[in-house]
Formats: C-alpha cells, sequence, structure tokens
C-alpha cells in the first residue's frame, strides 16, 4: 500500500509545503526545530486540515482540498503550538 501526499498548509507567516510518495515501512523525519516535522505528521493523521492539497492512501483518498474531501479541525493557530503532546491532547478530547 502507498501513502501520497502533496500539501500546503499556511499558517500565520509560517508556509510548508510538502510532496511525499511511500510504500509500506518506516518514515522517518529529519530537519531543524520548526521545520514542520509535527506540523507534516498532524496533517497526515487528519489533526490539522491543510490549506491545499491531497492525501491519498492507496485507492483511498484521505484528503483532498479541491473537492472539499477529509481534513482535520483546521490549522493551527498563528502563533500557537503543534508540538506532539499538544496533538496528542487534543485528539484525546
Amino acid at each position: 500500500m502507498t501513502l501520497d501526499a502533496r500539501m500546503r498548509i499556511d499558517v500565520g507567516g509560517f508556509r510548508l509545503e510538502a510532496a511525499l510518495a511511500l510504500d509500506a515501512g518506516v518514515l522517518v523525519l529529519f530537519g531543524p526545530s520548526g521545520a514542520g516535522k509535527t506540523l507534516t505528521v498532524a496533517a497526515l493523521a487528519g489533526l490539522v486540515r491543510p490549506t491545499e492539497g491531497v492525501v491519498r492512501v492507496g485507492d483511498r483518498v484521505l484528503f483532498d482540498a479541491g473537492a472539499g474531501v477529509g481534513g482535520g479541525p483546521g490549522p493551527p493557530a498563528a502563533g500557537g503550538s503543534a508540538t506532539s503532546p499538544s496533538t496528542t491532547r487534543c485528539s484525546r478530547s
């Protein structure tokens, strides 16, 4: 099964553009602090809605901004925190 994601997320003055095409296996994201690693994972998990883009797993469309399919609660507030602990707390609420 493959994961195909092409998305853009705008948060305040920060713009994240990510494109992933992966087969089954382990994914490791590296980058400096503030590069958007957690935001990318949150969008793939459906916890954050991308501004634009498409996320598919196999033939299943999980998110498509153009078609209005899927999406999480919305982009994080500008200046807010999207750390793993806050995302976990948000998903348990």
